[in-house]
């Protein structure tokens, strides 16, 4: 058994968000999760089991918000050997467009996630296993508070 360190989920963590802000390709953020059977990814109504129910809410969520950012607010590491737990609170920013509005739609939440991470020996890295979303905190952009 290869130990997990906690540099290896920090990097996993930045990395993850950095993919899910450029929008990049579905086949780089599978690369950073299980191959294994033991994939779970819970979004809200959307749980995710497999590569192609993966590809399928990417699809969606790439064609749904433009703009994003995703800034790591919380990361707490606990590591038992081969596997972490992990809490993440990430300050999550998008804008959303529906035809005919004139103007597109901000958003913005504190979005709380708890993950399980593993160290995946066949590829020497650590991926997620277990990705649960959890609570949303709304906040409004400081240029809209008064």
């Amino acid at each position: 058994m290869e130990t997990l360190t906690t540099s290896e989920v920090k990097e996993l963590a930045y990395y993850w968000f950095k993919k899910l802000t450029e929008h990049a390709p579905a086949e780089e953020l599978l690369e950073l999760v299980s191959s294994d059977d033991d994939l779970l990814i819970e979004f809200p109504n959307c749980p995710i089991k497999n590569a192609d129910e993966f590809r399928t809410w990417l699809h969606n969520v790439t064609h749904t918000f433009f703009d994003q950012q995703h800034i790591i607010q919380m990361l707490d590491i606990a590591i038992d050997g081969d596997r972490a737990k992990v809490k993440v609170i990430v300050n999550w920013q998008a804008k959303t467009w529906e035809a005919p509005a004139a103007y597109s739609k901000w958003e913005g939440y504190c979005v709380h996630q708890e993950w399980e991470v593993k160290k995946d020996t066949k590829r020497n890295k650590a991926v997620i296993v277990k990705y649960k979303v959890g609570e949303f905190d709304s906040f409004k952009r400081i240029s809209e508070v008064q």
